[in-house]
């Protein structure tokens, strides 16, 4: 933790991948291990509700830590929220940071001057689009991690999500680059 009259150290860690490759596991990890070591842990998620209450981010293999939504169009209410807290927070965690409208990144850029940030989200969405936000905080952080999942198809490694038309929902596997195709494809 850090002591009065001693300044802050910051430290921008991103974790980032296709669908399934762990990326919220490794987050939930690395916020456990902070916690470990007494630090005052922030989790934050996009959300499309406002008021949500009592969520947590959970990685595919069911680890889980409680979580405060923040609205996907106003990433600037974590700083309402950090800016309320009487306690100093030590570690600030984003999972599925990909979510956020643009200018996430320049504030998660600034909060990692002061404190330990750590972001994790999608590198490249379902389009193959490089999603913008965690390439410009992947280019201005300490550290970078990319994982990767196992292919659906073929059980290589995958580097991209691949969407899915299932009844009326989508849903999104782990692909390969030679099995993913740029459109959404039909479920069997």
């Amino acid at each position: 933790m850090s002591s009065e009259g001693q300044e802050r150290q910051g430290r921008l860690e991103v974790i980032m991948g296709g669908t399934k490759s762990g990326k919220t596991e490794e987050l939930v990890r690395r916020v456990r291990r902070a916690d470990i070591a007494n630090q005052n842990v922030v989790v934050f998620v996009p959300s499309t509700e406002d008021g949500q209450e009592d969520l947590r981010i959970v990685s595919h293999d069911g680890k889980s830590w409680q979580a405060i939504p923040v609205p996907m169009g106003q990433p600037e209410k974590i700083l309402d929220f950090l800016e309320s807290q009487q306690e100093a927070v030590d570690v600030i965690a984003v999972d599925a940071g990909h979510l956020f409208s643009s200018g996430f990144a320049n504030m998660i850029n600034a909060l990692g001057e002061g404190y330990r940030v750590i972001v994790a989200g999608l590198d490249v969405d379902s389009d193959g689009v490089t999603c913008n936000e965690i390439a410009q905080l992947a280019c201005q952080a300490e550290e970078v991690q990319k994982l990767h999942a196992i292919c659906i198809v073929c059980g290589d490694e995958a580097s991209v999500s691949q969407a899915i038309q299932s009844d009326s929902d989508i849903v999104y596997e782990p692909r390969c680059r030679p099995h993913y195709q740029s459109t959404i494809i039909s479920g069997e």
